[in-house]
């Protein structure tokens, strides 16, 4: 095949073809990844779902010996081995695939802190491939890793900021619980700033897709508006004007940069 660049598909297609042309030994070896950290587990995790159409068994290896096993089927997560069923989770709504896509990922990421580096293996086909809503699809699983980390961050922006903050709101992604504290009249007013952004930027998915940011605006003379968002998490905090700086610093420290 001729290559073509930026077609993902054909990049794919010709992944797969070259792995088939691979002989048994050199193929076994390429099936083998090793990954470090939360992340790269995950992702990693999501590919090797994302290419499997029969069942199959993902036998995940770390140092101290097996770390579990993971049933693929039709291009989704559908169950682990040696970890209680998510079904099993009353936390996890068997109607809402979403639910099990984060349920999933909390799992791979507590893992990926448990052991460090975590080996993936293909281990043959699963007789018992799993079904219902204890499963999701490969792109559920990374967007819900995607939230996850995301709520994470913001939540530490949050905590480190705290004793600064006169009064906070925002909310920790899609479903959360929304985020209110501090006296009524300055909420008010972060809350009038955060509606007239939004009518500025556009519809609520544009903003999404942006990456981290962080704006200081003038709320009142000595009080800055702290605007923070990471994916669909945001947060708006009043601040005085001689802790901007600390406020600034610790965005700087958490995500690396900011928008002032």
């Amino acid at each position: 095949m001729q290559h073509r660049a930026g077609h993902e598909t054909t990049a794919r297609l010709r992944g797969v073809l070259t792995r088939l042309a691979m002989d048994r030994a050199a193929l076994g070896a390429s099936m083998a990844q090793t990954a470090r950290g939360r992340d790269d587990l995950l992702q990693r995790v999501a590919r090797e779902v994302d290419e499997v159409v029969l069942p199959r068994r993902i036998e995940l290896v770390s140092g101290a010996g097996p770390a579990g096993v993971l049933v693929a089927c039709n291009r989704r997560l559908t169950a682990w081995h040696g970890a209680a069923p998510l079904a099993d989770d009353p936390s996890v709504d068997e109607a809402d695939p979403d639910a099990a896509a984060r349920a999933h990922a909390d799992r791979i990421r507590a893992l990926a802190d448990r052991s460090g580096a975590v080996t993936l293996r293909l281990a043959g086909r699963a007789l018992a491939p799993g079904t219902g809503g204890a499963s999701c699809s490969a792109r559920s699983l990374l967007r819900a890793g995607q939230s996850v980390g995301q709520e994470r961050r913001i939540g530490v922006f949050r905590d480190r900021i705290g004793d600064k903050a006169i009064a906070m709101i925002g909310r920790m992604t899609p479903g959360g619980a929304p985020l209110a504290d501090g006296p009524d009249e300055t909420r008010a007013r972060l809350a009038m700033l955060d509606e007239a952004l939004t009518r500025t930027r556009g519809p609520t998915e544009r903003v999404e897709r942006a990456g981290p940011s962080c704006a200081a605006l003038a709320l009142a003379p000595d009080l800055q508006a702290i605007v923070a968002r990471d994916g669909q998490s945001r947060l708006l905090a009043a601040i005085p004007q001689d802790r901007l700086q600390e406020v600034l610093d610790a965005w700087h420290a958490i995500f690396g940069t900011s928008d002032t």
